[in-house]
């Protein structure tokens, strides 16, 4: 087991929640929970080396557009996962998360056409 990394204001709860990948509990702490601690979250993606840590980390960031959490994104738009990637193109470029779904589930050709399309145009 590896040891938990905590940087300096992440409230315990939400470091094992992140290291246990425990997307209900993620779901749960999502929004006003996690606003007090975003900075220090950011450090975690950043210093992560591990994408399902960058990933659940990406999922409480998502309901938050400031300057750090949008750098973060840019990152994660090289995840292999495909909803982190459809968060960050959200975040990063502006596109409705409705237009990156097919039958209510994210489409992948249309969230890598959207990367192509922000990283050509930029």
């Amino acid at each position: 087991m590896k040891p938990k990394d905590n940087d300096r204001g992440v409230p315990e709860e939400i470091v094992n929640a992140i290291y246990d990948f425990d997307y209900g509990s993620l779901e749960a702490l999502r929004g006003d929970t996690i606003k007090g601690c975003l900075e220090p979250l950011v450090r975690m993606y950043e210093k992560s080396r591990d994408w399902d840590e960058k990933d659940a980390i990406v999922h409480l960031l998502q309901d938050f557009t400031t300057k750090r959490v949008v750098g973060a994104m840019r990152d994660a738009l090289e995840s292999p996962t495909i909803e982190t990637r459809a968060v960050a193109i959200h975040l990063v470029d502006g596109v409705s998360f409705e237009e990156l779904l097919t039958e209510y589930a994210v489409d992948p050709s249309k969230v890598d056409q959207a990367i192509d399309d922000f990283k050509s145009g930029h």
